[in-house]
């Protein structure tokens, strides 16, 4: 077993608060990398190169990875619902060493897949082999794709490509930044984040052209760093917002709107004991229009049912530190990604550990989940 370092940082920035040294089990078969979870009884979890369905809350598990899959290739999953997903891959590289974008697409739940090129070979995916990319869609037929490109820490860079038909065809639009993209409709879109997070655009043309825009800070978050979350529409004008002030005792704030983003409103706060600097966040997740939950550790879980007015706090049982993303189904299934890390001596010969662990009680129980 590794023994779980005091703080993680998720890949999105996010970091987790010191909790109790539960220890997490090494993984048969390859640590989780990603995870989303569909519905109280489907979701799926990627690791090392292959990918795992569940149709019964975790109980058992499907491979069903596209044959021939490169398990250095992935780049970025996202699922519709329990049958329709996309995978982005790295293609074969050219005579000029320039890679092609792969997504591959399924619309019965894996058991078949289809590929399509995305955009044209770039030497920037090739520079960026490594780099993530995420998807957004509406529906089956609607949705957006962001590739991030490699950078240096002061800049956020990145291509969109934007399908009206399933994921068939991919025609590139501009970005400003290699963050995700969420959308209330086909034309308005939002792309939060950047190198230390409090980047805001908006789009009112499907992703055509963006421009910069600024949220509401309330006076008493002024000495903080706000880091802006992924908003979350449930109606083409109604989202929520999460938002981090990050400062020696960070705060998530739970911003909405009613107007399609146009404007959006601090509806509540809550300060935790989780110091953070520039550009970290509070693993959280936006479970309905009224629900958020947040994790910053192993040890606390806070969550709202009123847009953040109130807050219950529980100390779960079973979650180890290192918390680094969590996704919801409801108010009381969902899933928490552990990543734990360990040195042998003073920065050197490090080994990483992650593993996935399920609530079905709105966060106060936990047990691992296991793929095989």
């Amino acid at each position: 077993m590794l023994g779980l370092a005091a703080v993680a940082c998720g890949d999105d920035g996010s970091v987790a608060e010191e909790a109790s040294a539960i220890p997490i089990d090494p993984v048969a078969g390859g640590n989780p990398t990603s995870m989303q979870v569909l519905s109280e009884s489907h979701g799926w979890i990627a690791r090392d190169g292959s990918l795992w369905i569940t149709a019964d809350g975790g109980e058992s598990w499907t491979d069903i990875s596209p044959e021939g899959l490169q398990p250095n290739s992935v780049k970025g999953i996202h699922f519709l619902d329990a049958d329709h997903g996309w995978i982005m891959t790295n293609g074969a590289r050219g005579s000029s060493d320039a890679i092609q974008l792969q997504v591959l697409r399924t619309s019965d739940a894996g058991r078949t897949w289809e590929s399509s090129p995305m955009g044209e070979p770039s030497v920037d995916y090739t520079l960026s082999l490594g780099g993530p990319a995420s998807f957004f869609f509406l529906d089956a037929q609607h949705g957006w794709a962001v590739v991030r490109l490699a950078s240096s820490s002061q800049f956020n860079w990145g291509h969109l490509y934007r399908t009206q038909d399933g994921g068939v065809t991919w025609d590139e639009l501009s970005v400003p930044l290699g963050e995700p993209v969420v959308f209330a409709n086909e034309q308005d879109g939002f792309q939060t984040g950047g190198p230390v997070g409090d980047a805001f655009f908006v789009t009112h043309d499907g992703g055509a052209s963006w421009e910069a825009a600024q949220l509401p800070i309330p006076s008493e978050f002024a000495a903080t760093h706000p880091v802006y979350g992924r908003p979350s529409f449930f109606s083409a004008l109604q989202g929520v917002l999460p938002v981090t002030f990050a400062a020696d005792r960070s705060t998530l704030g739970v911003y909405t709107t009613s107007d399609g983003g146009s404007s959006w409103q601090l509806k509540g706060a809550r300060a935790t004991s989780l110091p953070l600097g520039v550009g970290l966040t509070i693993p959280s997740d936006v479970v309905d229009l009224n629900t958020v939950i947040a994790v910053p550790g192993g040890d606390k879980v806070y969550s709202t049912a009123d847009q953040g007015e109130t807050w219950s706090i529980t100390s779960p049982n079973g979650l180890p530190a290192g918390v680094s993303d969590v996704d919801f189904a409801s108010e009381r299934v969902g899933w928490a990604l552990v990543q734990s890390s360990e040195c042998r001596s003073f920065k050197d010969d490090c080994s990483t550990a992650s593993q996935a662990f399920k609530t079905a009680d709105g966060g106060q129980t936990w047990v691992p989940l296991a793929l095989d």
